[in-house]
């Protein structure tokens, strides 16, 4: 079950960071930042790992949007993002 699980986690984290690539290229800084607490959160409760793409394109969202709206503000919305449920981020990613 657990391997189920840890499939999930990295195929919905996969989802959201594209989601994420999207809100932040439209100029969502705020809710990329967001998915991005939702995905860390997710990988880290469950001890799921995911490639180096994918972790490399999450790393890559997090800086530019560091870029854009600052250090203080993004950890602001990260740790909004920590504590959602995968419903409550997937009801924001498609905000």
């Amino acid at each position: 079950m657990m391997q189920k699980e840890n499939s999930d986690v990295k195929i919905s984290s996969m989802c959201l960071a594209g989601i994420a690539e999207i809100k932040l290229m439209n100029g969502y800084f705020e809710t990329a930042a967001i998915l991005t607490g939702a995905i860390q959160e997710r990988l880290e409760s469950t001890g799921t790992f995911v490639e180096d793409e994918t972790k490399s394109k999450i790393e890559e969202i997090i800086k530019s949007v560091k870029d854009n709206i600052g250090e203080e503000r993004y950890l602001i919305e990260f740790e909004k993002g920590k504590k959602l449920s995968t419903k409550e981020a997937i009801e924001i990613a498609f905000e």
